[in-house]
């Protein structure tokens, strides 16, 4: 008797998909100033993407900074004369609250400011470019699209005969007509842990 290895093989038809998708958006409602990519662009996380308009904002940070200044010295100069003994401790408290409040009051401002700054939570490649300068960006509303494209994610259903070959870590081919029928080696990541009562599929 001659003994020979064989696979035990199935296919299905799966959905491709980015590691990470992300709507690029606005967080306030503001004019776009510029925008700093093309679509089809490659951009490394923390890049600067979109800069909104912050003209009142910046004029604002400038006050308060002048503010902080203003009242850092007031702080030190009664914080000096608090432990020489020449100002009572209330009045270097009153100082220290306003110092306090100066800080907060310029670290919402520089919060503000980065609010219309926007910029990409990931690497990856620019989707279409849908918003233009001179556009107003409201939140919610799509200026691009972002893709982090360095790992593709294949979702695909499996009948529950076939369950008992299922699991992580299992070996897979992908073959895609996309790219004129060009496989790509991967490994089963994650199993759903309910079965479809419609379709009698798992989703692996």
């Amino acid at each position: 008797m001659e003994s020979r290895e064989f696979a035990d093989t199935g296919e299905a038809l799966g959905t491709a998909q980015a590691r990470e998708s992300v709507v690029i958006t606005a967080k306030v409602t503001d004019v776009i100033r510029a925008i700093q990519f093309d679509s089809g662009d490659r951009v490394r996380k923390g890049q600067v993407l979109v800069v909104l308009s912050n003209v009142e904002q910046q004029a604002d940070l400038s006050e308060a900074r002048a503010a902080l200044a203003s009242q850092e010295r007031e702080y030190n100069r009664f914080t000096d004369l608090g432990e020489k003994g020449f100002a009572p401790k209330a009045r270097v408290e009153q100082a220290q609250a306003a110092y306090e409040q100066a800080v907060a009051r310029v670290s919402a401002l520089e919060s503000r400011i980065s609010d219309r700054t926007i910029r990409a939570p990931f690497s990856g490649v620019m989707g279409l470019l849908t918003a233009s300068p001179g556009a107003l960006a409201r939140p919610g509303e799509p200026i691009a699209t972002l893709d982090d494209d360095s790992v593709i994610k294949l979702d695909f259903d499996v009948p529950e005969t076939q369950l008992s070959r299922i699991r992580p870590g299992v070996g897979i081919v992908a073959r895609t007509a996309a790219i004129n029928g060009r496989e790509f080696a991967g490994k089963i990541d994650d199993v759903d842990s309910r079965i479809d009562p419609a379709t009698r599929t798992l989703k692996v």
